[in-house]
């Protein structure tokens, strides 16, 4: 087996007997691609005092089948403090677990803060992500070392400012 960039290749050589009991030589080739795509929020946290977080916030995606493991949710807006009171940050992360419609469909998502900073509870008041038709509001506090599980199955909102 070999592994060029993404792809796995493998050959597999097989002896096949004929009916007239000559060897013949055969060789399966079998080529796989991982996944690999980029998923995109858009979080707006609550407009109340101390809404927004200075800390690091962490984000598992739960499916139908498999869950992109937890990572770290980074803002790719112009601004440089992500998850302030009354914002919206856009966030991206990489992932090499698919999510669609009928095979593996997104749940929701876990989000953790890792309290290491001053003021480090965090409201969010609305989750967008892409791959869902739809913005879910929150009213849960996201509070150091404790996990919140915010479901994405049925969004009421189109999307999370307007």
């Amino acid at each position: 087996m070999s592994t060029v960039g993404s792809l796995a290749i493998f050959n597999a050589t097989n002896l096949i007997r004929n009916e007239d009991k000559t060897t013949m030589l055969t060789t399966i080739e079998e080529t796989t691609t991982s996944y690999k795509g980029y998923l995109f929020f858009e979080i707006y946290t609550a407009d109340e005092q101390g809404a927004g977080t200075d800390s690091n916030i962490y984000v598992t995606i739960v499916g139908t089948k498999n869950n992109l493991t937890r990572q770290a949710l980074r803002s790719i807006g112009p601004s440089m403090n992500a998850f302030e009171r009354n914002q919206v940050d856009v966030c991206m992360i990489y992932t090499n677990v698919k999510f669609d419609k009928t095979d593996n469909i997104i749940q929701g998502v876990e989000l953790i803060n890792d309290g290491k900073w001053v003021g480090s509870p965090w409201k969010p008041s609305c989750i967008y992500l892409s791959g869902v038709d739809g913005a879910q509001t929150n009213d849960q506090w996201i509070i150091s070392g404790n996990p919140v599980f915010i479901s994405l199955l049925e969004p009421n909102k189109a999307v999370c400012y307007a």
